[in-house]
């Protein structure tokens, strides 16, 4: 979200596109998880692929108790500097920070940890840091830490500095920050905290510290571009730099073959599991009194399927469909997590063809979003009902009924429909085929990122594309391309791409047209016909960006509804994008080695609730609740 005043929108829009390829795209890295392809699936099968742990680095600790989790980057080519977009440690993430606050998934709520109190009164919000926690190298983790975090965000442009007036400032083991306006607290504390798991990382003072001086003193626009320049080029893993995180394991080495952490002996385990139970109601009575687990590695093990196969791995991701799901281990128990997230055709509005808003509209009823597209898309799969920029469940909590009533229907498939809204423009059938008004062929290359799921599903569109009668190029790749070459770039015409992902239509809009990783070129000023008008003359004119950033910060239920109604219908109407399928993310946790909180074999429901936030393993293992079984 940007901030109010035209010289802050421009920066944003300029830090938005400075960081398409970097720390804001880490959550879609872990989207479709990783494969690998038919060689090396068949390797890990036969034995002729080293998954197991240890790869071959010389400090391996044979009678350390072990959890181990694959890693989605090349070990070597981890980067613990949160805003260097070289590569994230990402599932290192998950073990070596602390959050803020931990986001609890079937509870609605936030629970304690750094942060042990906060408030928003007016336009002034304070945060009151706990002194339990500790660096990796045995100082404090303080106030000044945490605002040295909240600062670089600001200066970088991230997200809360939509809301703020200034940088944070520190009063002892309190930090104040003033907002422009007033704003929810459902709305603002998930934009301090990242949202997720995977935007957690604190920065310490004693290395970051310097960058946040250097923002404080720079006196123009260019002078800060200098010093966000030097952040997103900054190691602190080179020579000479301290790789401190605060959670409960510390890194110890990164090898050809995994990323290592060990356990932190200083972790506040008693702390966190008080805050938990105050407030999930938790009993920890029958874990042991310190973490179990001594080590974490993150494994480079080339095909994850394979690699859960030979049940090699302890938990993550997956992103198996039930026919490779069903060749696991027994002892895997599968953790659905809803993440409010889909998946489906971006365009670029730059395109003579694509950039039309008839075309994308007639894209919106080739592809038959009905099963079994959603369970061939994601094993946990639901189906799209509604063009809205949300998911079904979304859009039916949050959307006026009159106005999901009088939206577009695009479910089904609907030739007919989209024929005619082809024919408006002046393309033309011949034959089964689609030419353009130049009478050249209609046709189209879908480039999407090479995981399994989402390849199986978008060949199942592309195939109701082809039937409709335009020709398809289907491009999936590498996805380092992809997330480096095509999305930030806007090479591309149409691709698959991962929408919404967030519970509140604030979020998951912001995301779609603000935060998209891909370029579109979208413009933010759009014309619809007015609210519950389908067929009428486009004559309503709406500035989506203004819209959000009121929506962020009206404290009015009515203007609120307002809002989210309008940027419903400005979807449905105007089709950015073409949603295909629903996902929960899919995760997986072994009982063969382990006692750990209850799970079911699959779904989404019947978990113990220690497992319900967005990365379940991860926030059991922070609450010493996984340990060898007996």
């Amino acid at each position: 979200m940007s901030r109010n005043s035209a010289s802050k929108r421009e920066r944003l829009t300029s830090r938005r596109n400075l960081l398409r390829t970097g720390a804001a795209s880490v959550p879609l890295l872990l989207a479709g998880c990783i494969g690998g392809d038919d060689d090396d699936h068949e390797a890990v099968l036969n034995g002729d692929n080293d998954t197991g742990s240890g790869g071959g680095n010389g400090n391996d600790d044979v009678d350390a108790v072990t959890w181990r989790s694959f890693a989605s980057h090349v070990p070597t080519d981890a980067q613990f500097n949160p805003y260097n977009p070289s590569s994230s440690i990402v599932q290192g993430t998950l073990v070596h920070w602390a959050p803020l606050m931990q986001y609890h998934v079937g509870e609605d709520t936030m629970i304690p940890m750094i942060a042990e109190d906060w408030e928003l009164d007016d336009t002034t919000a304070t945060l009151h840091i706990s002194d339990e926690f500790s660096w990796h190298n045995g100082d404090p983790v303080t106030a000044e830490d945490i605002r040295t975090r909240l600062a670089t965000d600001y200066y970088m442009e991230s997200p809360i500095a939509g809301y703020l007036e200034e940088p944070p400032v520190v009063d002892g083991d309190v930090i104040e920050l003033s907002l422009e306006n007033e704003v929810r607290e459902d709305l603002f504390w998930p934009q301090v905290t990242g949202n997720d798991e995977y935007h957690m990382q604190e920065m310490p003072a004693s290395i970051y510290g310097e960058f946040v001086e250097q923002f404080d003193d720079a006196t123009s626009d260019e002078e800060i571009e200098d010093v966000q320049s030097d952040l997103l080029e900054f190691s602190p893993q080179e020579p000479g730099e301290e790789v401190l995180g605060n959670g409960p394991f510390e890194f110890l080495e990164a090898t050809e073959g995994e990323l290592v952490f060990e356990r932190f002996d200083d972790w506040p385990l008693e702390y966190v599991r008080e805050q938990v139970s105050e407030t999930i109601d938790y009993d920890f009575s029958e874990w042991p009194d310190e973490l179990a687990i001594e080590r974490v590695e993150f494994e480079d093990i080339g095909d994850l399927w394979a690699a859960y196969q030979t049940g090699n791995l302890h938990g993550g991701a997956d992103n198996a469909p039930a026919e490779v799901y069903d060749q696991y281990p027994d002892d895997y128990n599968q953790v659905g997590v809803p993440r409010d997230e889909m998946w489906g055709l971006t365009f670029q509005y730059d395109d003579d063809v694509y950039g039309r808003r008839n075309v994308r509209k007639a894209f919106a009823h080739i592809v038959d979003k009905s099963p079994p597209l959603p369970e061939q898309m994601f094993p946990l799969g639901l189906e799209v009902e509604y063009e809205s920029g949300m998911t079904t469940a979304m859009t039916e909590e949050w959307v006026s009924q009159d106005v999901v009533d009088s939206f577009t229907d695009y479910s089904g498939q609907n030739y007919d429909e989209a024929a005619a809204l082809l024919e408006e423009e002046g393309f033309y059938e011949d034959g089964g085929e689609w030419y353009t008004p130049d009478d050249d062929r209609l046709e189209m290359e879908l480039r999407l990122p090479a995981y399994d799921d989402i390849v199986a599903g978008m060949q199942v569109v592309e195939a109701r594309i082809e039937e409709f009668g335009i020709q398809t190029e289907f491009n999936a790749m590498e996805l380092a391309t992809f997330t480096g070459d095509v999305e930030p770039t806007g090479d591309f015409t149409v691709i698959a791409s991962s929408l919404g992902n967030q519970p509140h239509p604030l979020f998951a809009y912001q995301f779609n047209w603000l935060d998209q990783p891909a370029e579109t070129n979208y413009d933010m000023t759009v014309t619809v016909p007015e609210i519950g008008d389908a067929d009428g003359d486009s004559s309503m004119e709406v500035d989506v960006e203004s819209l959000l950033i009121e929506l962020g910060q009206t404290s009015n239920a009515d203007r609120e509804q307002e809002i989210i109604d309008t940027l419903a219908w400005v979807h449905n109407q105007d089709v950015p994008y073409v949603a295909c399928a629903e996902k929960a993310h899919q995760y997986l946790v072994s009982h063969a080695e382990w006692d750990l909180p209850e799970t079911v074999h699959e779904g989404t429901g019947g978990h113990d609730p220690l497992m319900m936030t967005h990365t379940p393993w991860h926030f059991a293992l922070h609450c010493g609740a996984i340990r060898p079984a007996e």
